[in-house]
């Protein structure tokens, strides 16, 4: 074989394997492209699933106590029965209205929207929780609080009871009623439920961004993998001609 058939030989050859390469290169990166999409997206979901359900806790808890502070300051029923829809909804026993969000309380108080229906069950946001996909610690940040906000009903349920309390010194009941829900004890009780509820939120938002670190860390490393493969066999071929 001539010299030159020779090269354009070994030039074939490598142009040939090079085309091999970069196609195996484009199809292992495209999937792995989209593998990393799809943690990405799932991780996102997640995270913004854990956003709504927090909030959903949080939210109950300062509607909570906003109904409960409106009922003994004004006396209004509505402010009453509010409340018990807000408890009822949290634990399963009303449905979760549509468009049930951090405004619902504000415009069913305005009249722009109507009070929930009774007239079936939901799902307890207990339940919600523990079958959310969590991580058994961040689940333990949110029963906490949940459980903190309940043990809170407890005092709200006091002072309500004060302001409908048939003694003859009603303005001495409602001043007690008042000093429940504005004391700095009840500031406190307030911290415990948001402080589990910070700890969630800065847990998850770490694992979920690790998670999503860690596919794009995962495709680097294949890609160079790959990449490191493909190109032996030019190597070798260059050396033997």
């Amino acid at each position: 074989m001539s010299l030159l058939n020779k090269g354009k030989a070994i030039l074939t050859t490598w142009i040939t394997s090079f085309k091999m390469n970069v196609v195996v290169v484009v199809v292992v990166v495209f999937g792995l492209y989209v593998y990393t999409e799809k943690a990405n997206e799932l991780a996102n979901r997640q995270r913004q699933a854990g956003f709504q359900l927090v909030d959903q806790l949080r939210q109950s808890s300062d509607d909570l106590t906003l109904m409960a502070r409106l009922y003994v300051v004004t006396g209004d029923p509505r402010y009453k029965q509010y409340y018990q829809s807000i408890l009822d909804i949290r634990n399963g026993k009303m449905p979760r209205p549509e468009g049930y969000t951090h405004s619902y309380s504000d415009l069913v108080i305005s009249g722009d929207l109507a009070p929930p229906a009774e007239n079936d069950k939901g799902i307890p946001l207990t339940d919600l929780i523990q079958q959310s996909g969590f991580t058994e610690d961040e689940v333990g940040h949110l029963l906490t609080a949940e459980n903190n906000s309940d043990a809170l009903t407890k005092v709200e349920f006091e002072a309500m009871a004060l302001v409908e309390a048939l003694d003859a010194d009603e303005e001495a009941n409602r001043l007690k009623a008042r000093q429940l829900l504005f004391s700095e004890h009840y500031n406190q009780a307030k911290s415990k439920i948001m402080q589990p509820i910070n700890t969630f939120y800065s847990e998850m938002y770490h694992r979920t961004l690790s998670t999503a670190n860690h596919a794009i860390a995962k495709l680097f490393l294949l890609i160079f993998r790959v990449r490191s493969k493909t190109q032996m066999p030019i190597i070798q071929i260059t050396l033997r001609h």
